[in-house]
């Protein structure tokens, strides 16, 4: 498996090339209630997508995607207001703190 470049459709509707490794596929099945079976459908029917795992696909990157922005916000504000004045033991403490929530994650 190496590096291949794809391109993706942003939240923009513009296509950006990335560079990412291929990920192996694993079929797996999944209940959806009627409400978001239809959303799935919708999206379907409407073009953007050519099928129900390629819209499952694209929601959980996109809630990876926030996840990860959330751990950045977490780790900034742990270190916000750290340049004007020296390290003092509580900024280690809840800097470390920080790191590890995000590996419980």
């Amino acid at each position: 498996m190496g590096i291949e470049k794809e391109s993706i459709r942003g939240l923009t509707g513009r296509a950006e090339g990335l560079l990412f490794k291929r990920m192996a596929t694993r079929t797996i099945h999944v209940s959806l209630p009627g409400e978001l079976n239809g959303f799935v459908e919708r999206k379907v029917s409407g073009g953007r997508y050519q099928d129900a795992s390629e819209v499952i696909r694209d929601a959980l990157r996109r809630m990876e995607a926030a996840e990860l922005a959330e751990d950045l916000q977490d780790f900034e504000r742990a270190f916000s207001g750290g340049h004007d004045r020296p390290e003092a033991a509580d900024d280690i403490l809840r800097v470390e703190s920080a790191v590890k929530a995000a590996r419980k994650k």
